[in-house]
C-alpha cells in the first residue's frame, strides 16, 4: 500500500516539476500555466486523546514548515500541485496523575505533497495526501513511564487547505492535517496499556512566494 502511494507520488511530483520547469518562459509568462512558490509557516499539533487511552492528555505544539512547491494549471479552474517541504511535528503528552510526566515526540520530515487545486479568482481549495519521510528526531521525556517507543519512517497525512493570491506575488494558506503518527507506545511501568496507531492533527498557515 505505502509502496504505492510513494510510487503515485513521486510521479506527479516529476511530473509537476518538469512542467514547470521546462515551460518555455515565454509560455508560462503569458499562458500561466506553471508557477513555483517558495513557502514558510508554522504549525500547531495535537494529538487526539482518544488514542492515548484514559487519563492520557495530548498537548498542543509548535512546529516549523519550509520548502518549495509546483503548480500546473490543467484548466482554467484545476491545477495539480507537488513540492517537497521540510516539516517539523513536535507532539506531546502527559500520562495520568499519580505519575505525572510529559512525553515529547519531535520528529523531522521530508514531504512530498500531491493536491488537486480548485481556483476561483484569488481564492484556491486544495487537498491529497502527503508522503512524509522520517529525517530526524527522537522522543524525549516519558519520566516514570520510560516509554518504547515504535514510529514510523514514512507517513501519511491527509491534508486540505484554502489559499489567497495577492498581487499574484504572494499566498496564505491555511492548512488542516490528520495522519497516524506512530504505531506502538509500550509503557514499562504501571499504567502498562500499550497505545496503538497514535493519531495525530495540525493546523498550519504557510505564507508563499510565487516565482
Amino acid at each position: 500500500m505505502h509502496s504505492r502511494i510513494i510510487s503515485s507520488v513521486l510521479f506527479l511530483l516529476t511530473l509537476t516539476f518538469s512542467s514547470a520547469l521546462g515551460a518555455p518562459k515565454a509560455f508560462a509568462q503569458s499562458d500561466q500555466r506553471t508557477s513555483i512558490m517558495a513557502l514558510v509557516g508554522g504549525a500547531l499539533n495535537q494529538i487526539s486523546d482518544e488514542g492515548l487511552g484514559s487519563g492520557y492528555r495530548g498537548k498542543t505544539t509548535f512546529g516549523f514548515s519550509a520548502g518549495l512547491t509546483a503548480q500546473y494549471k490543467l484548466a482554467t479552474f484545476f491545477a495539480i500541485r507537488s513540492g517537497l517541504i521540510y516539516n517539523q511535528r513536535k507532539n506531546a503528552y502527559t500520562t495520568p496523575s499519580n505519575v505525572t510526566a510529559t512525553t515529547e515526540l519531535n520528529y523531522t520530515y521530508l514531504d512530498v505533497p500531491a493536491y488537486l487545486v480548485l481556483m476561483a479568482g484569488q481564492f484556491s481549495v486544495f487537498g491529497g495526501v502527503s508522503v512524509g519521510f522520517k529525517i530526524g528526531g527522537t522522543p524525549e521525556g516519558g519520566g516514570l513511564l520510560n516509554p518504547s517507543i515504535s514510529d514510523k519512517s514514512v507517513i501519511t497525512p491527509i491534508q486540505f487547505g484554502v489559499g489567497y493570491t495577492m498581487q499574484n506575488k504572494f499566498e496564505i494558506q491555511m492548512i488542516r492535517e490528520t495522519t497516524t503518527l506512530l504505531t506502538t507506545i509500550e509503557q514499562s511501568t504501571s499504567p502498562a496499556t500499550p497505545i496503538n496507531n497514535l493519531n495525530a492533527s495540525a493546523y498550519l498557515v504557510r505564507l508563499g512566494y510565487i516565482f
